[in-house]
């Protein structure tokens, strides 16, 4: 819902899951990249499992053929903003450049209007939160993140995530921002680890 904080799928205002649930969500920040992105998005379609993908608009911008691809292959496209700016420290007036054009850019894709915003850093305040309500848009955050920007290595990564599963868990990673291999090598055991579980891997922030 707009202006609304998702943290966790079975908690979050207006969601369609149930507390409890056993639903996951897999999102990656930073993208596209001409690289891990593609790899990222072969292993979700081969699994049949659907994502959510947190654009960074200059990337896209410079990628549009990927964001099409995630697209068509039922990934949710959330905004990331432009270039990756600490919402909290941008002015009003700026927002334009730095949300605006990211959503314009997204909805060309989708042909519909974007959703959710990932907070750079995780980081807002109040100010943040008016200009979000205006837009229509939710924040999008997290509860289960694994560090994989850290670069820890593959099995760290699976690891990390499939011990802190819970019903309606939101899962940060990312496939750009730098060297993304281990991340991409983790994915498959993440997702056969979340099924074996018993959990519903599911997008978040969808159309």
């Amino acid at each position: 819902m707009p202006g609304s904080v998702i943290r966790n799928l079975d908690t979050a205002s207006g969601s369609p899951y149930h507390r409890g649930e056993k639903v996951v969500a897999l999102t990656f920040d930073d993208g596209p990249s001409p690289v891990y992105t593609r790899e990222i998005l072969r292993i979700l379609v081969a699994a049949r499992v659907s994502a959510s993908f947190e654009i960074i608009g200059l990337h896209g911008g410079a990628y549009p053929g990927i964001l099409r691809a995630e697209n068509a292959a039922g990934m949710a496209l959330v905004n990331h903003t432009w270039t990756h700016v600490d919402l909290a420290l941008l002015p009003a007036r700026r927002w334009p450049a730095k949300v605006d054009l990211t959503s314009r850019l997204l909805s060309g894709i989708t042909g519909h209007q974007v959703r959710c915003l990932r907070l750079p850093y995780g980081l807002g305040d109040r100010a943040v939160d008016v200009q979000l309500r205006v837009r229509g848009l939710a924040e999008l955050g997290w509860d289960v993140d694994p560090a994989d920007y850290l670069k820890p290595g593959a099995a760290v990564i699976a690891r990390r995530v499939l011990a802190a599963l819970h019903p309606g868990a939101i899962v940060v990673l990312h496939d750009a921002g730098g060297n993304r291999s281990g991340t991409v090598a983790a994915l498959p055991a993440i997702n056969r680890g979340i099924r074996a579980a018993g959990y519903q891997i599911v997008p978040v922030c969808a159309g």
